[in-house]
């Protein structure tokens, strides 16, 4: 059984694991700690934000969705793909990703929708209004057959 522990996931999340696996040792000079305090400023930061609004609507990735077979080894070109998810993640945040059109490839591209903890129902409810006004969550991307202009 303990060789399977590693099974299934790719050399992303390998390295990623590994990462947060070094990040505990006392060797590294309290790496933990330091990342736990700026962790508490991006959820203080979030709780300010929320005491003027509802929710935050970002983009789900700086770009549309990967190609079908696209090389995904680029570590570099990963930690870019998370850019607007990470201070959600970090925070603990609720969030729920929508696809909102395609990008000048065709690929789909989605926005994120956010919330304080908890409001999972609330953002729920909006990415269901969100639904109900666009279709982009029924259009398909050309090379699927569908059409990516209106």
């Amino acid at each position: 059984m303990a060789g399977a522990r590693g099974e299934g996931f790719g050399e992303e999340v390998k390295r990623r694991a590994l990462i947060g696996a070094m990040a505990l040792l006392p060797e590294l000079g309290g790496y933990y700690q330091k990342a736990q305090r700026v962790r508490a400023l991006v959820r203080r930061e979030y709780a300010r934000l929320f005491e003027r609004f509802d929710a935050t609507l970002s983009p789900v990735a700086a770009t549309g969705a990967y190609g079908v077979g696209e090389n995904l080894s680029n570590p570099a070109k990963m930690r870019r793909g998370n850019l607007y998810t990470v201070s959600v993640n970090l925070a603990g945040l609720p969030a729920v990703a929508l696809p909102c059109g395609f990008d000048g490839a065709g690929l789909p591209a989605g926005i994120q929708l956010a919330g304080r903890a908890f409001s999972e129902p609330a953002l729920v409810a909006a990415a269901r209004v969100y639904q109900a006004r666009t279709d982009w969550h029924s259009r398909k991307p050309p090379f699927f057959g569908g059409e990516v202009a209106r």
